[in-house]
């Protein structure tokens, strides 16, 4: 007889979501609003109870008071480290799986593996990033990017050793800090609870879809949900054109 765990029972899951044979590392950069709901959500469906799946994750803000009205904190962790915070409540929605907070800002002294989330405000530093320790990495199977504004979630898909991933993201997806409608990022002027919840949802998608299928060949690399008009993109690079092709 199957021995059920009453404070943490994945039976409704279990088929959709296999928590304990999930076993690649996940490392989320930047724990605001996107960041947290993504953890949320790994956490609920159970990310990290294998062993071999170690959950990292990588801020060094902390949270302040405005926050806990668009991101997963609440009241009592204004002033926390935002890492130090999502680590103490990731237990509790996951049955005791302890994760790796990192209070720091990523720059070239991190090597990532398995599938990497860049949940970050700054196109700048998003880049940096990809540059520096993810394109060309045979240790990172998977890039999640999110973005999102007030009405807008959207998640990139790319694969770090695919050469026309980082073209195509160079070339269609890349625009500086400078040129940002709004200010927009979590941590912008305009940042509400659906936006910031739907896009973290979204990335878990990605990441559940990733385990179903063993790979991100198959999988979707744009997929987008307006919420002013409820248009949706679901988008394929391999159906991109580039300049010299």
């Amino acid at each position: 007889m199957e021995q059920v765990n009453t404070l943490f029972d994945i039976k409704r899951h279990r088929a959709l979501f296999d928590t304990e044979a999930y076993a690649i590392p996940l490392h989320v950069v930047g724990v605001g609003g996107v960041g947290s709901h993504l953890l949320y959500n790994c956490g609920h469906m159970g990310v990290g109870q294998n062993p071999n799946c170690v959950v990292s994750i990588y801020d060094d803000d902390v949270v302040e008071a405005h926050n806990p009205p668009s991101q997963s904190f609440e009241s009592r962790h204004v002033g926390q480290l935002k890492v130090a915070a999502l680590s103490e409540q990731y237990g509790s929605w996951s049955n005791g799986v302890i994760i790796k907070p990192h209070p720091i800002k990523v720059r070239d002294n991190v090597a990532f593996s398995g599938v990497v989330c860049l949940c970050l405000d700054s196109m700048e530093d998003r880049k940096h990033i990809l540059d520096n320790l993810i394109w060309g990495n045979p240790d990172v199977q998977m890039v999640i990017e999110t973005r999102m504004d007030a009405t807008l979630a959207k998640v990139h898909v790319m694969n770090p050793m695919d050469p026309r991933h980082r073209k195509i993201w160079d070339t269609y997806y890349w625009y500086s800090d400078n040129e940002t409608e709004n200010g927009l990022g979590c941590d912008g002027h305009l940042s509400i609870v659906t936006a910031t919840g739907l896009t973290g949802i979204l990335a878990a998608e990605q990441l559940k879809l990733f385990a179903s299928l063993g790979s991100a060949r198959e999988m979707p690399n744009e997929v987008s949900v307006n919420m002013r008009n409820w248009s949706t993109v679901v988008r394929h690079w391999s159906t991109l054109v580039l300049d010299d092709e």
